[in-house]
C-alpha cells in the first residue's frame, strides 16, 4: 500500500520516482526499482547518484553484465558506486579487479576512521572491507576493539545491515 500510495503522490518528478524505487529495493522490489531507477537516469543522465542506484538496483535483481556497465559509467559519483561494482565484478568472474576497488577502500576507510575517532561509523567502515577481503581474524579483532568502546546501537545496526546486503550479493 504504501508503494502505491508514493505512485500516486509522484506525479512524475525524478525525486518521487526515486524514492519510489528506494522503496522498492528496501521490499526486496528489484525489478521495480530498476523500472522506476531507469526513467530516473533517461531524465537525468548525467548524474553518476542515479546511475550508482541503477546500478545497484540491476546489481540485486540479477542483471549482473548490465549492472557493471551502468556503474563503470558512474563511480566518479562516490565511494560506494565504485564499492558496488566491485560486488558486481565479484559476480561476472573479475576478482583481481574487485579486489583492487576493496583494498582501495580498505585503506580510505582506515585512514578516515584513524582521523575521526569520534566518528562510529568510519571506525566501523573498515570491518566491513575486511570481511570483504576475506581478512575475518582482523575484521574480528577490529570489531572487538570498536564495540569494547560502546558505539550507540545505529552504527552497530548498519554494519549489520551491510553486512547482511553484501551476503547477499557475493558470490
Amino acid at each position: 500500500a504504501d508503494v502505491e500510495e508514493a505512485r500516486a503522490l509522484g506525479f512524475g518528478d525524478v525525486d518521487c520516482l526515486a524514492h519510489r524505487a528506494e522503496i522498492h529495493r528496501q521490499a526486496d522490489e528489484h525489478d521495480k526499482a530498476v523500472e522506476d531507477l531507469r526513467e530516473v537516469v533517461r531524465r537525468e543522465p548525467d548524474s553518476a547518484y542515479y546511475g550508482g542506484c541503477l546500478g545497484e538496483a540491476l546489481l540485486f535483481a540479477g542483471q549482473i553484465t548490465e549492472a557493471v556497465s551502468v556503474l563503470r559509467r558512474s563511480t566518479a559519483g562516490a565511494d560506494w558506486v565504485r564499492n558496488t561494482l566491485a560486488l558486481a565484478e565479484l559476480k561476472i568472474g573479475q576478482p583481481e579487479s574487485a579486489m583492487a576497488h576493496f583494498e582501495r577502500a580498505l585503506d580510505e576507510a582506515v585512514t578516515k576512521a584513524a582521523s575521526h575517532p569520534c566518528d562510529w561509523e568510519a571506525r566501523l567502515e573498515p570491518v566491513l572491507y575486511l570481511v570483504i577481503l576475506g581478512r575475518e581474524p582482523e575484521a574480528k579483532r577490529l570489531l572487538a576493539d570498536v564495540l569494547a568502546d560502546d558505539p550507540p546501537r545505529e552504527p552497530r545496526l548498519d554494519l549489520l545491515q551491510n553486512l547482511k546486503e553484501i551476503r547477499e550479493v557475493l558470490p
